[in-house]
């Protein structure tokens, strides 16, 4: 499985470059080329953080604002500039041009670096097709086989913040985690999570389903026993429906009392693909 490259932005439709002959005029050039769609108060933070490098304080005098507008506004340029799409913008059919790699990937470090990322994400491919990989600075948030970003990025904006940005690095170790996973290398992941948005007895039965072993089956009601609630088999089946980092929490794992695979967010047919991975019995 690998995580695909995010190394370039996709970006509205250039201007003039200009001919300024100061120190970084190419990165200044290709702000000013690619930022033309930005509100205007947030594509002159942009413009003044990344390619004239002003700190957060001059540029709110600048503004006549303060650093945290201006910081603010410089993680809303940002997270307009994150890669969309390939081809005309949904937006309006307005033709897009790609950043250099470089640039791209140095304006993503320097995001995370400065706290101006709320979540990571990424697109990868695995063997039960494309999903979406997620992190927070907590840790991961979120494994989605329903890939569509602007559908997900919404759904991590409104849980963890608006601040959403397609990056590689912070997610790595789940994605090597998952490869491992998917040629039978790995049984169990070692992994920080992130189940801060889901309610306490969420929590519980998460924790418990965390402990079901590789290649085994339990069910819902055996898990409502596990977390003391015996005749909660049912809320046991939403916190499944609802868990958000499915594959490293095991709902695969966990079927109906008579044995049955009952429902599964990523469907049947990649339930049984991972239980049959594992080696499972039914």
């Amino acid at each position: 499985m690998g995580v695909e490259d995010v190394g370039e932005a996709e970006l509205a439709d250039p201007g003039s470059l200009g001919d300024d002959p100061a120190a970084g005029v190419v990165e200044r050039a290709a702000l000013e080329a690619t930022t033309t769609e930005l509100p205007a108060t947030e594509r002159t933070v942009v413009i003044l953080r990344y390619g004239l490098d002003l700190g957060y304080e001059a540029i709110a005098e600048v503004l006549d604002s303060s650093p945290d507008a201006a910081r603010q506004a410089a993680s809303f340029g940002l997270r307009r500039l994150r890669e969309e799409r390939h081809g005309p913008d949904a937006r309006g059919g307005i033709e897009m041009t790609r950043i250099p790699a470089d640039l791209d990937q140095s304006w993503r470090a320097r995001a995370s670096g400065e706290g101006l990322v709320d979540v990571s994400f990424a697109i990868a491919e695995c063997p039960v097709g494309e999903i979406m990989l997620a992190a927070t600075s907590e840790g991961v948030c979120r494994i989605a086989f329903d890939p569509d970003p602007e559908r997900q990025i919404d759904e991590l904006a409104r849980a963890y913040g608006p601040r959403v940005l397609a990056q590689n690095a912070p997610l790595e170790a789940l994605a090597g985690q998952l490869d491992e996973y998917f040629v039978g290398s790995r049984e169990s992941f070692e992994l920080k999570l992130d189940l801060s948005t889901l309610t306490p007895f969420y929590r519980d039965v998460l924790a418990v389903l965390a402990e079901v072993p590789y290649g085994t089956i339990t069910t819902y009601g055996a898990l409502a026993q596990e977390v003391g609630r015996p005749r909660a088999a049912r809320a046991v089946g939403s916190a499944m429906n609802r868990n958000p980092i499915p594959i490293v929490l095991p709902c695969h794992r966990v079927v109906g009392s008579d044995g049955s695979l009952t429902g599964y967010a990523g469907g049947l047919p990649r339930k049984r693909s991972l239980l049959a991975l594992e080696g499972a019995s039914l």
